[in-house]
């Protein structure tokens, strides 16, 4: 029984992936080390959907979309960028916090945005 159900759920994530793949869309992930240039590394099919059909590295990659966007809109998108970086940090002081009081060795994937309660 537990292969048939793994089975089902493989299957279940290749019909997903086929059905994003027919809509076009594609995923990427931007890094902003605190020292160095960002990192922006995607799929295929975000590098499809950009245009880009040579070898990049991850820093070049980063560059070649931030440069295709419109200037009336990079002041907002830079703004955005920073409140993100801001969130994470109060995160991760939380989280420190909550480490140093219960003693608690972890590693702490902040991949994910939770909800932010706003008053």
């Amino acid at each position: 029984m537990e292969f048939l159900k793994n089975q089902d759920m493989l299957m279940d994530i290749i019909d997903k992936t086929d059905i994003i793949s027919k809509m076009k869309v594609g995923f990427w992930v931007i890094e902003y080390p605190e020292e160095g240039q960002p990192r922006m590394y995607g799929d295929p099919m975000m590098h499809l959907i950009m245009g880009n059909d040579k070898e990049m590295s991850p820093e070049e990659m980063h560059r070649f979309w931030f440069e295709r966007i419109d200037s009336t809109y990079v002041q907002m998108i830079e703004e955005a960028i920073n409140n993100l970086k801001k969130i994470i940090q109060q995160k991760r002081d939380i989280l420190g916090i909550i480490r140093k009081k219960d003693g608690l060795l972890f590693d702490v994937v902040l991949s994910g945005m939770n909800r932010i309660k706003r008053e």
